[in-house]
């Protein structure tokens, strides 16, 4: 692996910036994750497709960024972009060359790509297409040529042979920004995947990003960075908020023992920040994590079941068993003000939070098991005032303390961060 613990030198234009810069802001933090873990395995050949996980035109803060300013040609433009700015603005490395891995397979996924889109599309976008056929053909030529006077070096008929049935289409270029994304925009923007770039890494600068990644940590789950937003995202839920709602993710999807295969579309979640809540848990030894893993992440969990305190290494509450002849049932009565959990009572405040959400949840048994969302408790209650999903999640937040007080039973009520449902097992 290509490092160095001297001082690298880097662009006088590129002004330092802290690595928290990067790590509070999810996608500039993926690519930091991404930049880790490759340097880890030895690699110093970065494949540019190694950081597109899934459709980043999804994800609000992405796309808002792009369609606000005009520094971008395209997202993998302003992925390219910000990648190299990361690496050299927090004195990672340096990015020395920068190239198409194989022409040949470059131009065959040009016309995939066309064919993909049909006919109407591609004739949208055919200028685009037709520059990135002419740059990779002009590439190839120069491959070509890289090839035959290596060639012609080789005397011996069979090494020959050997040579051209290992044909290198790759061609690569000095890095010099910003002409060398001129040579490669159109390509980049069809084709990601075949773009290629060399880096030299500082291991002095990785340590210390190490030590920043921890610092943020702890500032993270103490809710110190609630008004420390990045661009674009307008506001950040309490760590337990978030906890809470990556963990009622997880248990939706399927799980082969402790293993689950998270889509890269969680990172169109808007309940919880994802990759600092999936770096947070690699970090805290809850789970294991490859981040350049292709089309899905696969993660294995330290415990089961995967909710809030396992996660957090807590010791679960066992839930007692029900039994035909001694069922727990929840129940509530809005003329008494009184909530039932079997043969435990709670009395819940008239005219309260928590009073308005259980009268309206028992107003019909047909709608019992449903999931609520705040706002429509919100609409029933008093359309006018626009309450905050906040507002309802922490009045169902103390009851839920409540009846764990009352009862040790932790799992009567499952919340989201927008929404809340009643157990099945506790409906009668």
């Amino acid at each position: 692996m290509k490092s160095t613990k001297c001082k690298l030198i880097y662009d006088k234009d590129t002004e330092e910036v802290a690595a928290f810069e990067y790590i509070n802001k999810d996608l500039d933090f993926l690519l930091l994750l991404l930049l880790k873990e490759a340097r880890a395995d030895g690699n110093t050949r970065l494949n540019f497709g190694w950081f597109f996980k899934g459709n980043y035109w999804h994800q609000e803060d992405i796309r808002d960024e792009l369609l606000d300013t005009n520094d971008h040609y395209s997202i993998p433009d302003m992925v390219y972009s910000q990648l190299i700015h990361i690496l050299h603005s927090a004195r990672l490395g340096n990015v020395t060359q920068v190239g198409i891995d194989n022409t040949r397979d470059a131009l065959h996924d040009v016309l995939v790509e066309v064919a993909k889109i049909g006919k109407e599309n591609a004739q949208q976008e055919v200028e685009m297409f037709v520059e990135s056929i002419e740059n990779i053909c002009e590439y190839e030529k120069i491959a070509t040529e890289k090839r035959w006077k290596e060639a012609l070096k080789i005397k011996d008929g069979s090494e020959r042979a050997q040579d051209y049935a290992e044909r290198d289409y790759s061609v690569s270029f000095e890095y010099d920004e910003p002409r060398t994304l001129k040579k490669i925009q159109s390509i980049l923007v069809d084709v990601p995947q075949h773009i290629f770039l060399d880096v030299v890494y500082d291991d002095f600068a990785f340590k210390k990003l190490d030590q920043s990644i921890a610092d943020y940590f702890v500032q993270f789950e103490k809710d110190q960075l609630l008004d420390n937003l990045p661009r674009y995202l307008t506001k950040r839920p309490y760590f337990a908020q978030q906890l809470e709602a990556f963990a009622k993710y997880i248990q939706n999807l399927p799980h082969i023992g402790n293993v689950a295969n998270i889509p890269f579309g969680i990172l169109n979640e808007r309940g919880f920040e994802a990759v600092k809540m999936l770096a947070y848990l690699q970090h805290t030894n809850a789970l294991t994590i490859r981040w350049l893993d292709e089309q899905s992440w696969k993660v294995e969990f330290s415990r089961m079941p995967v909710i809030p305190n396992t996660l957090l290494g807590k010791e679960v509450p066992q839930t007692p068993e029900i039994s035909d002849k001694n069922q727990i049932i929840l129940h509530f009565d809005p003329t008494k003000s009184r909530l039932n959990i079997g043969t435990t009572e709670l009395h819940i405040t008239r005219n309260t939070d928590a009073y308005h959400i259980f009268r309206i949840m028992f107003e019909n048994e047909k709608e019992l098991a449903q999931e609520w969302f705040f706002s429509d408790f919100a609409e029933r209650i008093d359309k006018a005032t626009h309450d905050p999903d906040k507002k309802y999640h922490n009045a169902i937040s103390h009851i839920k303390r409540r009846i764990y007080e009352a009862t040790k039973l932790a799992d009567v009520l499952i919340t989201t961060s927008h929404s809340v449902t009643i157990n099945p097992k506790y409906i009668r």
